[in-house]
């Protein structure tokens, strides 16, 4: 039997790895491209946008039946610590990736139409594997928690909405306020393009050692 944590307990233990999904620093440079372009700029990023969250709903999905897993196994103790262990040295090994990688540029994409950028959308975000795999990791937490239906699918849904937040800010300043938006934007891209790296390096790495930590007091 599985007793439902609080509410604030299952939130704190979720919204730190949301907030880390949301340092994409690939997908926000994209996402300023597309917006800086002449031709149907909103609607383009509108159709990467949509292929984005349906990548990050099939991320969370799959992160919440791993989770209901838990639930399956009998010893639920030893499968959670294997799973955390996992998670730990997938964290670790993709800081050190980040860290040891050259930076990505952009490719200038030509004639193509809304939905071969919901098509792009969705395969650069799905392959995005430094947020999805805290989108996994904060999926399975809420599945692991035993929340109630309502909360879980709310939690869930939060969880896409960090995800493709690195799409949603930079669209609904251009809507709201686009002669700011342009400036803004193109200042906050080149800080993410010149330290994301790093940052992302350091969250990374933080997040694998309290996996690994996690495991380490299960099998010890």
């Amino acid at each position: 039997m599985f007793i439902a944590l609080p509410m604030l307990e299952v939130l704190a233990q979720v919204i730190p790895l949301d907030l880390a999904a949301t340092l994409s620093p690939g997908i926000l440079a994209l996402t300023i491209f597309l917006l800086s372009k002449k031709i149907n700029p909103k609607k383009k990023t509108i159709a990467l946008l949509i292929g984005s969250f349906l990548a990050g709903l099939c991320a969370v999905l799959i992160g919440y039946f791993i989770g209901q897993s838990d639930h399956i196994v009998s010893e639920k103790t030893l499968f959670s610590g294997i799973i955390d262990f996992l998670i730990s040295i997938l964290f670790i090994g993709f800081a050190i990736k980040i860290f040891t990688s050259k930076d990505r540029k952009i490719k200038h994409f030509k004639h193509l139409n809304l939905f071969h950028w919901s098509i792009i959308g969705f395969i650069i975000s799905i392959t995005n594997f430094d947020a999805v795999l805290f989108i996994l990791a904060a999926s399975r937490e809420i599945s692991s928690a035993a929340t109630s239906g309502l909360t879980a699918l709310l939690l869930l849904f939060l969880g896409c909405i960090f995800f493709v937040m690195p799409i949603i800010l930079p669209l609904s300043l251009y809507l709201i306020v686009p002669e700011s938006a342009t400036k803004l934007c193109k200042k906050i891209n080149y800080y993410v393009v010149k330290y994301g790296i790093y940052i992302v390096f350091c969250i990374f790495l933080v997040f694998g050692l309290v996996f690994l930590k996690r495991a380490i007091l299960i099998f010890f």
